[in-house]
């Protein structure tokens, strides 16, 4: 009964916190916000290590002239063999960023298509659908005397914040330990 009414009071603060009408399009222009932010991070990403691809490509062709040139030692040997395993490796690494940019592209209505996926399986009352739900958006829930508290893992703010993140609790339903000792 008491995991039965704390899942209750979880799948009311999401129903308020995240899953109504104004809350999910904030929350989806926030996400596609940060996914365009990651995307351009990506991007930079990229332009940083062909960077990097450039200039060891240039140790490369420096050390190769000067194999054409007629100077020549063991150590250089070693060198361009180190140089080349870091230019597969940056290869490597911009092949998985450009991956990555090319295989997901996100946009608003996709977001809400999801949450609203999620709003249908509250509504329909599911156990496994809801476990999954507070599984996916619940972080954690304390218990206190007084009121329970929810944590989300993502939340948009309405307003200030303060007592809004708080559920109150009847008192019979929460009863301190010395309460129960009597």
């Amino acid at each position: 009964m008491v995991i039965s009414l704390i899942e209750d009071i979880a799948i009311a603060d999401l129903q308020q916190k995240i899953f109504n009408v104004s809350t999910i399009n904030r929350l989806a222009d926030k996400l596609i916000e940060h996914y365009h932010s990651t995307q351009t991070d990506k991007k930079k990403g990229i332009q940083v290590f062909e960077q990097r691809l450039a200039d060891t490509q240039k140790k490369l062709d420096n050390f190769i002239n000067a194999i054409a040139d007629g100077l020549y030692n063991s150590s250089m040997k070693i060198t361009m063999d180190k140089l080349e395993q870091e230019k597969a490796e940056i290869l490597m690494i911009i092949n998985e960023y450009q991956t990555k940019l090319k295989s997901v592209s996100l946009d608003k209505s996709m977001i809400v298509a999801y949450l609203e996926k999620d709003i249908a399986a509250l509504k329909s009352k599911n156990p496994d659908d809801l476990k999954k739900i507070i599984q996916t958006y619940v972080e954690k829930v304390v218990v206190y005397e007084e009121y329970v508290e929810v944590f989300l893992v993502l939340f948009v703010h309405m307003s200030g914040g303060g007592e809004e993140n708080r559920t109150p609790v009847q008192r019979y339903y929460c009863m301190g330990f010395s309460e129960r000792s009597r």
